[in-house]
């Protein structure tokens, strides 16, 4: 196992995160069940920018917001975050959607991590500006993953226009965006502050 530095630094707090992105927490083991699943989302890619793109646009493509569970954060037997969960019932939080993408990514051997964040939204109002948001707890998670010597950063949820609400599926007329896909530090500052570091 290997301990990976992260370099960012939040242009709010300049801190610098440091993580070991081989953390067993995100279900792996468990994930390699669907390991079938993973090689069909792949489609043959050898090349690792190109398998973290892939994984990316298939779990915002496939997962829903699930707004029904917004009011039920703490109960996980409503609000579902685990891997396995997420992809047997294609609906969840924007920690669902993380701890997703992270499963796939590690279980093919891409060192994943998730950066916890305060994220300006639909739980917040105005922008830095604001005392309250720039010292806000964490409200929000997205994905890094290791390739070519640096981090990928995505926000998977983001980039994800399905919706859960009231029971119904309901499919974004929009094709998957890459908006939040490779994100430099600068453009994620605009919208996310960091706070610390899933492992």
């Amino acid at each position: 196992e290997t301990d990976f530095i992260v370099t960012i630094k939040d242009f709010n707090t300049q801190n610098q995160l440091v993580v070991n992105c081989y953390g067993k927490d995100i279900e792996i083991d468990a994930l390699m069940l669907i390991k079938d699943d993973v090689e069909s989302i792949l489609n043959d890619l050898s090349n690792t920018y190109d398998r973290i793109l892939a994984i990316h646009d298939w779990v915002a493509e496939n997962i829903y917001y699930d707004f029904d569970a917004l009011s039920h954060l703490d109960d996980h037997s409503i609000c579902l975050t685990k891997p396995l969960d997420v992809i047997t019932t294609r609906r969840s939080v924007c920690q669902g959607y993380t701890d997703l993408s992270i499963a796939l990514m590690r279980s093919i051997g891409i060192p994943a991590i998730g950066i916890i964040c305060f994220s300006l939204g639909m739980d917040s109002t105005g922008g830095w500006e604001r005392k309250e948001n720039l010292e806000g707890e964490s409200n929000h998670i997205f994905t890094a993953a290791f390739c070519d010597s640096r981090w990928v950063l995505m926000d998977v949820t983001w980039d994800s226009g399905n919706e859960y609400r009231n029971g119904d599926f309901i499919k974004s007329k929009v094709p998957v965006s890459r908006k939040y896909f490779d994100m430099t530090i600068r453009f994620l500052s605009n919208t996310h502050r960091l706070v610390s570091i899933q492992n």
